[in-house]
């Protein structure tokens, strides 16, 4: 890792209450294949010499947990998140301001993107000295209705258009604050609020690079680093 003063700040929002696993532990510290979900991404991420300091947000009850896994890393920091994905990332770019951080570059990825791989990372840092501000995202292979509240098909979408959104995104420093100060409106991704105020571009994502949210997602994951960890 690089010093603190680096081009790239990583933003690791991992203070999510895992509902949908109905687990009594945060997920990020859930076991897959010998290491916890959160020390896989982290692992990807240290991977890239760009990226010089990692901010994780972490669920405010599990702090010093998420701190035993990182504590010899001196450039990994862990912070209490707030109650929304996007308090948390809130709550890290004020952080890194209060720190008197320099990045030319903010990356911000969901810490439940464990299968993440450095290549699609490296492709984002390169997109975003063009572009300003790049998501990851895959086509959308099934086709898509808009319904109404009654369940009702109200249109078809046209499936070449429409692509899913993953994490990594990563925009220059002082769009993503200004995109968090000035949106008011709730998003479930930092792309969301950036794209009113600057184009966002669209870097070819990975299939495999899931968000482990569901039952189904773990199981997935899984097979995917076994397979990995045995080519």
């Amino acid at each position: 890792m690089e010093s603190l003063d680096s081009l790239i700040t990583a933003i690791v929002p991992a203070a999510g209450a895992s509902k949908r696993l109905g687990l009594s532990q945060p997920k990020p510290l859930l076991e897959l294949c010998g290491q916890t979900i959160l020390e896989w991404t982290l692992a990807a991420l240290r991977a890239v010499p760009d990226i010089g300091q990692i901010i994780i947000t972490a669920p405010p009850s599990h702090v010093n947990e998420f701190e035993r896994l990182v504590c010899n890393e001196d450039a990994v920091t862990i912070i209490p998140g707030g109650e929304t994905r996007q308090k948390s990332v809130a709550l890290a770019l004020k952080w890194f301001r209060f720190q008197q951080l320099k990045s030319e570059y903010i990356l911000v990825h969901d810490a439940a993107r464990c299968l993440i791989e450095t290549a699609l990372i490296r492709n984002t840092i390169s997109a975003v000295k063009e572009h300003g501000a790049v998501t990851a995202a895959v086509p959308m292979i099934d086709s898509v209705k808009e319904i109404d509240p009654a369940g009702n098909v109200v249109r078809s979408l046209a499936r070449e258009n429409l692509w899913a959104v993953q994490t990594p995104q990563v925009f220059e420093t002082e769009l993503l604050i200004k995109a968090h100060e000035q949106n008011t409106q709730t998003a479930t991704d930092d792309a969301s609020l950036v794209e009113v105020i600057h184009p966002v571009r669209v870097v070819e994502g990975d299939r495999e690079n899931i968000k482990v949210t569901t039952p189904r997602d773990l199981i997935l994951a899984r097979e995917i680093l076994a397979a990995r960890l045995q080519a």
